[in-house]
């Protein structure tokens, strides 16, 4: 008896994994996946979609089962061979979190595209970002540790303008757009404060720091040899930048050959050579430092309806509030211990709340709900 159920499981399996093939799909959980490897071994899907339209968390597991036995090793999100616009998640305003497993190491086209409340993903285990991947994903301020990512393809992080900081240590490829943060404003803020170029990269498209209109800093770390082999696209590098305000760090003794490079050159040729220096950039305070070190504390944040700033010194200050397309919204001075801006008159999304005193400015992007 034992023999027959044991020959009956065999056959059942030999069955199902003759039925199945590349390109057929199955859904498991909440998720539905796509075949793309069918060995038998190893067994390899990618995420397409889910059949549970109200999750706020996406915990993707590392393994799908097919029927509840058949073990596929997910591997994907979304897929490179659609249109780099119709990614699987696009347009989602549900999803605030995504927790992806090690296993994951790409992204598709897409995948996550105009995401609006999407907050956190970690991108720790990622080689590679499908274009416009992540883009317009406001809210985004927490990525992961992206340690191991090499290609960063088209727009993958467009108007992401929650993010301050981003760091790729084993970045080769930075695709047209991949951080760029701003629309056709030149009073539009880019979130991007500071950003370490490691000296692995060897392709960089268009518009690699175009609309950071945060940015202060960038280190560069290609030594005169690999800043002769970078391959760099020739069109709006430093797209709406006013590179004075920018401080250029690149490795000792290369001043002069970033001077004589194409693009890097750009430094000298607007007259701001003293801000081309030999070394490393030094750690930024963060928006919430600089105002506390003005004397101003900013909460809550989000908010539904008003924000409160206190201010410890007593200082005059000029606070304006923008939206992120840098229309000026209100203003209001302000010197007293506590203030309110009242903003309940405004729709849900992000702003910019700049406070302008006698010793100092500071943005602080506040989210309204």
């Amino acid at each position: 008896m034992k023999k027959t159920l044991q020959l009956l499981v065999a056959l059942l399996v030999t069955a199902t994994m003759n039925a199945q093939a590349v390109g057929d799909t199955f859904v498991a959980g909440d998720y539905e996946y796509l075949i793309t490897s069918y060995d038998p071994n190893p067994n390899e899907v990618t995420l397409i979609g889910t059949t549970n339209a109200a999750l706020t968390v996406l915990n993707i597991p590392s393994q799908a089962l097919y029927s509840g036995y058949l073990p596929f090793i997910v591997t994907e999100i979304g897929t490179n061979a659609s249109d780099k616009n119709e990614g699987i998640f696009k347009d989602n305003t549900t999803i605030e979190t995504v927790t992806l497993p090690s296993t994951v190491t790409k992204i598709g086209h897409g995948a996550f595209l105009n995401c609006s409340n999407l907050q956190s993903i970690n991108l720790d285990d990622i080689l590679e970002t499908g274009q416009n991947s992540l883009a317009n994903c406001s809210l985004l301020d927490d990525i992961g540790t992206p340690d191991k990512l090499t290609r960063l393809e088209d727009y993958t992080f467009n108007n992401c303008v929650n993010l301050t900081t981003l760091e790729f240590p084993d970045l080769q490829h930075i695709g047209v757009g991949a951080i760029y943060n701003s629309a056709h404003s030149t009073s539009k803020p880019g979130g991007i404060r500071e950003f370490d170029v490691p000296n692995s990269v060897t392709e960089i498209e268009n518009i690699f720091l175009g609309g950071l209109w945060d940015l202060v800093q960038v280190q560069v770390n290609w030594d005169a040899t690999q800043l002769g082999n970078l391959t760099m696209g020739p069109n709006n590098f430093f797209r709406f930048l006013d590179l004075s305000n920018i401080k250029l760090y690149v490795p000792a003794g290369t001043k002069e050959d970033y001077k004589a490079h194409a693009m890097w050159g750009l430094f000298f040729n607007e007259g701001v050579y003293d801000n081309i220096i030999e070394g490393e950039m030094p750690e930024l305070l963060s928006t919430k430092e600089v105002a506390l070190e003005l004397g101003f504390n900013m909460y809550p944040n989000p908010t539904r309806d008003v924000v409160v700033i206190k201010n410890k010194q007593l200082r005059n200050a000029a606070v304006t509030v923008y939206d992120l397309n840098g229309r000026a919204l209100l203003n209001k001075t302000i010197s007293a211990a506590e203030s309110q801006i009242n903003i309940s008159n405004l729709s849900n999304g992000i702003y910019l709340f700049k406070v302008k005193a006698d010793n100092g400015e500071f943005t602080q992007r506040i989210v309204k709900q």
